[in-house]
């Protein structure tokens, strides 16, 4: 079974469920009492492929298998400014291909998403052999967050326990409750050779968008193809191709992103990566529903529709709710 084990450095005092700010954020984030409702994230993109930012919560429907329901909460562009929490949880693959990035700028956090983002906290996991660390809860403190990448460093290598972690990762956060839209950014190197169904499948009935970050892939079909090597090596390369585009295929799967840094780790990961997650959230909508619970298990699809075409096309917008 897979060792959860929560972290607890200087920088952090007590265990906090992730959907929990850190005691001493508690003041500066304002929750609303709907703390049932299911959140979907969209964007509005026009004709001119410039992003619409004063949607209105009258031109849009949110649909349930197809039937209207009632908007509780509509965030998002000019109109409506975010004040729900956005999570970001990073999860860091620590089997070797991280640990040899070097340690990132200590503005990093600021600079990228926090200073731009009043809405958004990160949360920091790395996971290692039968290890899934739990390094720091949603934060908006650069220091604890610094704090928290050095200790993902001095994490000890082991193997890939990749979609376990991912699927408790993504498990917990459907559990925590709370009033907030959460994402999974997991950076890995994709060589894991298990099943990623349960993986997908929490995160979907979650409504939590996973975002893979591909590091190291050095070969692709086309390389191969055109290689001399041995037929064994070639095999062995083609299984590790597959599994890497196993791994990418989560973006897909769960409405995120794919990113990918082939060949040699960049000193500026985290960089790179959080100004694209910047890019993806600036011009987010979020819109909030109370989902009626039917004890069923079975998950229902929700969508964000459009009334008037010609405003533009929505990017996202889909998830399932399963209550």
């Amino acid at each position: 079974s897979l060792l959860l084990a929560f972290a607890q450095p200087a920088w952090q005092s007590g265990s906090q469920l992730p959907g929990q700010p850190p005691a001493d954020e508690a003041s500066a984030v304002t929750f609303r009492a709907e703390t049932n409702l299911a959140l979907v994230r969209f964007q509005v993109v026009a004709k001119k492929n410039d992003f619409v930012t004063d949607l209105r919560a009258d031109e849009i429907e949110l649909r349930e298998d197809g039937i209207p329901q009632k908007i509780a909460s509509f965030q998002g562009g000019r109109l409506n400014p975010r004040t729900s929490p956005i999570d970001i949880h990073l999860l860091f693959d620590c089997s070797g291909s991280i640990q040899q990035a070097r340690l990132l700028d200590p503005h990093i956090f600021s600079a990228n998403l926090l200073d731009e983002f009043a809405c958004v906290r990160i949360a920091i996991w790395g996971f290692s052999g039968k290890s899934l660390v739990y390094f720091t809860a949603p934060t908006r403190d650069a220091n604890r967050l610094n704090g928290a990448m050095e200790a993902v460093r001095g994490m000890q290598p082991g193997a890939t326990p990749l979609y376990r972690s991912l699927a408790e990762v993504a498990s917990r956060l459907a559990s925590a409750g709370g009033d907030s839209v959460r994402m999974i950014v997991v950076v890995s190197d994709g060589l894991d050779d298990s099943k990623k169904d349960d993986a997908e499948r929490t995160a979907q009935s979650a409504g939590i968008e996973v975002f893979p970050v591909l590091v190291g892939a050095q070969a692709d079909a086309a390389s191969l193809e055109a290689s001399r090597i041995p037929e064994t090596l070639q095999g062995a390369l083609q299984i590790m191709g597959a599994r890497r585009s196993a791994f990418i295929g989560l973006a897909g799967f769960t409405g995120g992103r794919a990113f990918e840094f082939p060949g040699e780790s960049p000193g500026d990961l985290l960089d790179q990566v959080l100004k694209r997650m910047a890019a993806e959230i600036r011009y987010d909508y979020i819109v909030g529903y109370s989902p009626v619970s039917t004890g069923s298990g079975k998950p229902r699809k929700v969508q964000v529709v459009l009334k008037d075409k010609n405003r533009g096309r929505i990017v996202g917008g889909v998830r399932d709710v399963q209550r």
